[in-house]
């Protein structure tokens, strides 16, 4: 019996980082990972792989690998591993010290992003197939609330990109603090950036950063966050979600409630601590922009095989008829 060949598909990046959102094993399949180490070698070395699949688009190793598969009319496919935010992708110094707008342009023959919405802005660009990364929900059960309301406070991976920036998030978060001490509501941190720590006067026992964010989140029955990927699985989890707003850029990411002075915080605290329903409502709403009409990696990857093989085949159709 004929034995069929396993397609072969290198990632760029490390295995931790791709197990992270989604990817499981197939037998039929076989992966590649730390591929961006190859961006030396010629077509000749990288025909083996049927598909290129790369996260990190300022690496420039990233664009060399695109370029060598797209000359040898091999899929190639790039991947969100979170929420589209503008600020990230126009200001971050990751982005701007090459002098690039994030996502803008696109090389890749697909572009895998988390949510509809953010899908449908972005089509304009490339591509899209909407995917939900594992990292983001990896509970299907609902995690039960706490017995008593407690507010965790915590920030994206990146929460400023300039001074002013840092200077409006420490006063904010501080303006809360404060609320939230005078109104005698228990709350903790999950802070990993130096600067906030110290500049918050963190206390580590007050720190909650020893497990991962889905199990942190059965302590708390409420988060206040810079816009990050984790508010969409606090609201999966029917936790009152507060975007801390510390910016002027335009925002894909919404929730329940959002926060930008002690003024506001102060007025709306017994709602959100509370857990108002009407807003509860629409997290959800918010939610299903993620989950409905979307796909894991694994399905995303074989849709983009199949789809290029099928444009593929078509050109090769036009070519023969005319």
């Amino acid at each position: 019996m004929l034995k069929l060949r396993k397609q072969k598909i290198l990632f760029s990046e490390s295995e931790e980082f791709y197990r992270s959102l989604g990817i499981i094993d197939y037998d039929e399949l076989e992966y590649v990972f730390n591929g961006m180490k190859r961006y030396k070698y010629d077509m000749s070395k990288l025909k083996e792989f049927d598909t290129f699949v790369c996260a990190f688009y300022t690496v420039p190793h990233n664009v060399i690998l695109t370029l060598k598969f797209r000359k040898m009319n091999r899929p190639t496919v790039l991947v969100a591993d979170g929420i589209y935010d503008f600020a990230n992708s126009n200001f971050n110094p990751m982005v701007t010290k090459y002098n690039l707008t994030q996502f803008e342009p696109i090389i890749q023959d697909f572009f895998l992003v988390p949510g509809k919405l953010e899908s449908k802005l972005l089509k304009g660009i490339k591509s899209t197939i909407n995917y939900l990364p594992s990292r983001m929900l990896s509970m299907q059960n609902k995690l039960p609330l706490p017995e008593k309301a407690k507010v965790l406070i915590t920030t994206a991976n990146n929460p400023y990109f300039d001074e002013r920036e840092k200077k409006r998030l420490v006063s904010l978060i501080n303006d809360i603090k404060d609320v939230l001490d005078t109104q005698g509501v228990p709350f903790a941190y999950r802070i990993f950036d130096p600067y906030l720590k110290d500049k918050l006067e963190v206390d580590e026992h007050l720190n909650d950063t020893s497990m991962c964010f889905e199990n942190c989140l059965t302590n708390y029955s409420a988060v206040l966050t810079t816009p990050s990927s984790i508010a969409i699985t606090a609201m999966y989890h029917d936790r009152a979600v507060g975007l801390l707003t510390y910016r002027s850029t335009p925002a894909t990411l919404v929730a329940g409630w959002s926060f930008f002075d002690k003024e506001l915080f102060e007025a709306q605290l017994s709602d959100f601590i509370n857990l108002e329903e009407k807003r509860l409502k629409f997290q959800r709403r918010v939610v299903a922009n993620y989950i409905e009409e979307s796909t894991d990696i694994n399905s995303a990857l074989n849709n983009c095989s199949f789809d290029f093989d099928l444009h593929h085949n078509e050109r090769e159709i036009e070519l023969h008829i005319n």
